[in-house]
């Protein structure tokens, strides 16, 4: 396993932290030591800026952290997008029209803005984990299509191929990701964390050979297969865990724990 490694890059929820509690202290404190080494450290996160900064601020990230999934990046030291991506109006309407008759909880991100139909049982449980702040809406009728950067539906089975039966074209128009068990998001069709993580790399004038980035679920496997060094946490999902090039021995922080163990005695 090379380890010649300038940034890491980790994934958040079931990577860095289970149940949106607070980072390990012992993993804030052996990121300190890497960045006072001189490396860099970053997040990667389907995670909007408001229920990603506290994160952010615990782990002192100062360079661009990948959002949405890929659809921002975002500079932690100004509290804006250097880039941002949007989905294209032509498939929210539909979509959303058509969610009225499927079985799912549904959250629009738009920016700062987080926009659900009402508050099931569902969604309560998403935002104890998630934190940041919502606005319910009577229906999806009078929202603007423009500017949204994911749809997240939360629902045992995805709605891709039920969606994509009736409207191909538009099914087409984006990228359907698996994040958790139950989660699935939308996003613009060019945008993952891959994507995020090569537009990240070009912006700090490093080589993708000297990143380390690690995860634990679908959305994480287009940003393992750009690094140097793909990782995935020992209970990660079996696709990743089958891809990555590396598997670390802990589970969750504690796989990041020996990564980062691992550069700091280098």
């Amino acid at each position: 396993m090379n380890l010649a490694c300038r940034l890491l890059v980790a994934d958040l929820d079931g990577t860095l932290t289970e149940g949106g509690e607070p980072v390990a202290e012992q993993v804030v404190a052996a990121v300190r030591e890497f960045c006072r080494r001189g490396g860099l450290f970053t997040l990667a996160t389907g995670r909007g800026p408001l229920s990603a900064r506290c994160y952010l601020d615990q782990l002192a990230v100062t360079i661009p952290a990948i959002l949405f999934n890929g659809a921002w990046l975002y500079d932690p030291v100004s509290g804006c997008p250097i880039r941002e991506k949007v989905l294209p109006p032509d498939f929210v309407i539909p979509f959303l029209d058509w969610l009225t008759s499927f079985t799912g909880d549904v959250v629009v991100y738009r920016g700062e803005e987080v926009l659900i139909p009402g508050l099931s049982s569902r969604l309560e449980r998403h935002f104890q984990k998630d934190g940041g702040r919502y606005r319910s809406v009577p229906g999806w009728a009078g929202l603007t299509s423009f500017g949204i950067n994911k749809i997240l539906v939360i629902a045992p089975s995805g709605p891709y191929r039920s969606f994509a039966a009736r409207f191909p074209r538009e099914a087409a128009m984006v990228n359907w990701i698996q994040s958790e068990n139950d989660y699935w998001e939308i996003m613009p069709a060019d945008v993952s964390k891959g994507s995020g993580l090569l537009e990240l790399i070009a912006h700090l004038g490093i080589s993708w050979q000297e990143v380390i980035a690690i995860g634990n679920h679908l959305n994480d496997l287009e940003m393992l297969a750009v690094a140097g060094l793909g990782v995935a946490v020992r209970n990660a999902h079996p696709v990743l865990r089958r891809t990555a090039q590396y598997v670390t021995s802990g589970c969750s922080w504690k796989g990041v724990m020996e990564i980062l163990r691992k550069l700091t005695l280098l």
